[in-house]
């Protein structure tokens, strides 16, 4: 073994030459690997109306701007991470949060029903909200042909199901 010599503040020290020192792989390196996306996102105030992932065409999309007290001002982690299980380049699992504690998840395919042949995918770092707070816009993804649809989150509303029969 080659040890390199070095004199600190007076101080003789010697140490192996070509010794690297293994550190674990941070937070941002792991998401990189592993291809998973995150957003904090802000929830919707009234207790039926949740979040639906979907992708919508341009002419959908609503002017950006502060939602205000339309949501919450805490943001809750949204994670969207590659799906190999398809076969496809563009699908993604996500965990969405919902209403209280809760979270939804699921599979989107980016290209569903787009000839997705080449695509070019820009994710957003942060969320884009509507001036209205009825949607939020994660990425945009344009193909080929110069199609443009974005990655949104569209407020929906629920009614919960009673679980009372009579």
């Amino acid at each position: 073994m080659k040890l390199a010599f070095l004199v600190v503040g007076g101080l003789l020290m010697a140490g192996p030459i070509g010794a690297q020192v293994q550190q674990p792989p941070n937070t941002a390196e792991i998401s990189k690997i592993l291809g998973i996306k995150t957003w904090r996102v802000r929830k919707p105030w009234r207790a039926h109306d949740i979040w639906s992932i979907e992708m919508i065409g341009l002419d959908k999309v609503k002017p950006e701007g502060d939602p205000g007290s339309s949501l919450t001002r805490r943001g809750y982690l949204l994670a969207l991470r590659e799906s190999e299980d398809s076969g496809s380049n563009n699908t993604y699992r996500f965990t969405l949060p919902q209403q209280a504690l809760s979270y939804s998840s699921g599979v989107i395919d980016l290209c569903k029903d787009l000839d997705c042949g080449a695509t070019e995918i820009s994710f957003f770092p942060h969320p884009r909200y509507s001036k209205d707070g009825s949607q939020c816009l994660l990425a945009k993804l344009k193909t080929l042909d110069g199609t443009v649809r974005y990655l949104a989150l569209v407020l929906a509303s629920y009614t919960p199901q009673n679980s009372s029969s009579k």
